[in-house]
């Protein structure tokens, strides 16, 4: 079958509401095209021959078509460690779909990949989407043992503005207490290449488009700008999780947050540690390019997360 036959039956697959599938190292690819307009390039989805499928599964209201989540779990899988995949995007694109070879990496290494949709902006702004995080891991705490997964070993990873919306639930306790929930109920989160810890600096200091996202997310209001800051949140009576920090350029907007709110969580009695990738990738291809065969970065994500569900 073609690469494009393969998109056109992985869409046909994701049309349902939850689907299980076993594909044993297999690959999804995505379609490039639509019509004559433009789309982004979607990594291929690589799978292990150990992989189940679960997709499109609801998180949240049932029938809203971003309450959802895929679960991709090891064959036989018994309270596996599980890996959360939250997609960037500036808050306003993006989606699930763009998994690529995490499933593979982690699922050879024992661990379940769940990859979430969330809400977006116009559509919605903050706090709407971190809301949607909170629903998806209240979701998992309760259901994920059916798969395979520990609920006790759920590990968030956000690339981008997902690094953004995973900081934020993981700091600023309210999104899980609204589910009876709390910040240390994670056993870790990992931040790739984000730069939102603190949305007015970035507003002032980053480049015009990602001023214009923030604008768009949070709105004119400092008030719900800081609201929306993970630097705001680290403070607090429940303990942090562990935090894993990647970013890839020196001296940039992303380093200088990455650092600021690892020595902030580290002075609230928390663990962080910030990680220099130097691969010469761009911002986006560090994320899709986790687990082939020229990366880096997710051999060292595996290692966290093995790090700090051992023993849980």
């Amino acid at each position: 079958m073609g690469a494009g036959a393969i998109g056109q039956e992985r869409g046909k697959e994701r049309s349902g509401t939850e689907k299980s599938a076993t594909q044993g190292g297999a690959t999804l690819v995505s379609v490039a095209e639509k019509g004559d307009a433009k789309v982004e390039v979607k990594p291929p989805i690589v799978l292990s021959s150990r992989t189940k499928t679960t997709l499109n599964v609801d998180y949240g209201a049932k029938g809203e078509p971003l309450e959802k989540l895929d679960i991709y779990a090891p064959v036989g899988a018994e309270l596996a460690p599980v890996f959360v995949f939250v997609h960037g995007g500036g808050w306003n694109k993006r989606d699930k779909d763009e998994v690529g070879a995490q499933p593979k990496l982690f699922n050879d290494a024992g661990i379940l990949v769940v990859s979430i949709n969330y809400r977006l902006v116009p559509a919605v702004q903050h706090p709407e989407n971190v809301r949607d995080v909170a629903a998806a891991i209240a979701w998992m705490k309760q259901n994920i043992s059916k798969y395979g997964g520990d609920p006790q070993k759920i590990v968030l990873m956000g690339h981008s503005a997902g690094s953004h919306l995973v900081s934020l639930v993981a700091t600023d306790d309210r999104y899980l207490a609204a589910h009876g929930l709390h910040r240390n109920s994670l056993a870790g989160v990992i931040s790739l290449d984000g730069s939102a810890f603190d949305i007015p600096d970035r507003m002032k200091n980053g480049a015009a488009t990602i001023a214009e996202n923030c604008r768009r997310a949070f709105g004119e209001r400092l008030e719900d700008q800081l609201d929306g800051s993970p630097v705001q949140h680290v403070k607090g009576n429940v303990p942090l999780p562990p935090f894993y920090l990647v970013y890839l350029n020196p001296d940039s907007l992303n380093q200088r947050q990455s650092t600021r709110f690892a020595e902030l969580v580290r002075a609230a009695g928390g663990q962080a540690t910030v990680k220099h990738m130097s691969d010469g990738k761009t911002h986006q291809a560090l994320c899709d390019d986790l687990g082939t065969e020229d990366d880096h970065t997710g051999r060292l994500l595996v290692e966290f997360v093995q790090s700090v569900t051992r023993g849980k």
